[in-house]
């Protein structure tokens, strides 16, 4: 098991809207992302109520959390205590360390929305440390350095860049260059339909199989529309696949040169594409009923594939409770019985280490890199397509 961090990360940024900030109303589906991280590390989907609608469990410690309890239906605030208590409880975060801090981020595109829970979260959080004599600050989390370089390339915000990452990683039978051009809401949506249809493929073992049996199952589709469809179609898509290889090596003007063919090539793909559906309406249904039936097919199996070790989980996590419980008491009574005292100190330790947070920070530099890495390691197939394609946006 990875080493577990001094305390809970929430990673949560806090994002501007896309749309202009004055009269912008929070749209009746729109969704909220947001990531508890490391460690364990959760992904949690949340409806207009900032309910949970889904959730998604980065690594073997939010995975020990997510089977020992469904969190569907219930308010984000309350999730957030269960899942600090039963860390707490079951020593995944160090109750004792006086320099814990919590990173929060949440992804929505009303900036006030984000707003609203964000802080619903950040006092939800720091109402428990107080009750029960934990250290802990609730700071603003920032993206690795090269997702946020990325981004810029994009020309997007890092945090939806984050998504576009997230959702091709999740589905890698998408095309990237569409998800480039969703907005926040399309990709939230799409991520959330993931969590729910994977929420039963365990270990991230089984997650890049099933993920590389998905990309597999998509080019035996891809071959099998390309069939389906005309030559003009076929030689459309091989000569794309040429420029894409091309743009590795090219620079200058004959860069600019190659973007503006890829782009009216793209263009003229999809509309005869579109045209191709309609004409064969009924083929290309049934390819398309039939991939469906097969992924679906490749989820069950890797569900079923998973089930042996929700057991373990389980067990594991009562385990390290049974361990930890005189600990956890020791620390809850010190919290009971200087409970005044200790929220007094609190609050000075929040102020404090907001106003030192440069300062703050630096003194875990080690764990914000470990977290880095492992969201780097989460999203790395998505980063190497964002590399390879960059050069065309």
């Amino acid at each position: 098991m990875k080493k577990i961090l001094t305390v809970v990360l929430f990673f949560v940024v806090i994002i501007s809207s896309v749309h202009s900030f004055s009269g912008c109303q929070v749209q009746g589906d729109a969704m909220t992302y947001v990531n508890l991280s490391v460690n364990p590390n959760i992904e949690f989907i949340l409806n207009t109520a900032d309910v949970v609608v889904s959730a998604n469990a980065i690594n073997e410690e939010a995975e020990m959390l997510l089977v020992n309890k469904d969190y569907k239906g219930d308010a984000i605030e309350h999730v957030v205590k269960d899942i600090m208590n039963t860390m707490s409880k079951a020593a995944l975060i160090d109750i004792q360390d006086e320099k814990g801090f919590i990173q929060l981020t949440v992804i929505n595109d009303n900036a006030t929305k984000a707003n609203d829970v964000y802080y619903s979260i950040k006092s939800s959080c720091e109402n428990y440390c107080k009750s029960n004599g934990i250290y802990s600050v609730v700071v603003n989390g920032q993206l690795p350095s090269e997702v946020v370089t990325l981004s810029s390339q994009y020309n997007l915000e890092p945090a939806h860049f984050r998504l576009v990452l997230k959702a091709y990683e999740l589905n890698p039978n998408l095309e990237f260059n569409e998800l480039i051009n969703m907005n926040k809401q399309t990709l939230i949506q799409k991520i959330n339909k993931s969590f729910n249809n994977q929420a039963g493929i365990l270990t991230s073992e089984n997650k890049q199989e099933f993920k590389t049996e998905l990309i597999n199952l998509r080019k035996t589709y891809e071959n099998k529309k390309e069939n389906l469809f005309n030559k003009e179609y076929k030689q459309l898509k091989e000569e794309l696949k040429l420029m894409e290889d091309q743009i590795q090596t090219t620079e200058g003007e004959a860069l600019n040169n190659l973007k503006n063919v890829f782009k009216k090539q793209t263009k003229q793909i999809k509309t005869l594409e579109h045209n191709l559906k309609a004409s064969y309406d009924n083929e290309y249904t049934a390819l398309i009923d039939s991939f469906n039936r097969d992924k679906e097919r490749l989820i069950n199996a890797y569900t079923k594939k998973s089930k042996g070790k929700i057991k373990r989980l389980q067990t594991n996590l009562q385990k390290r409770m049974n361990e930890n419980s005189q600990l956890f008491k020791l620390r809850q009574s010190y919290a009971k019985k200087r409970i005044n005292n200790f929220e007094i100190k609190y609050d000075e330790y929040v102020k404090l280490t907001t106003i030192n947070m440069l300062n703050f920070l630096k003194t875990k530099d080690s764990e914000t890199k470990e977290y880095n890495e492992q969201l780097n390691k989460d999203l790395s197939n998505a980063i190497t397509h964002a590399k390879k394609y960059v050069k065309l946006y």
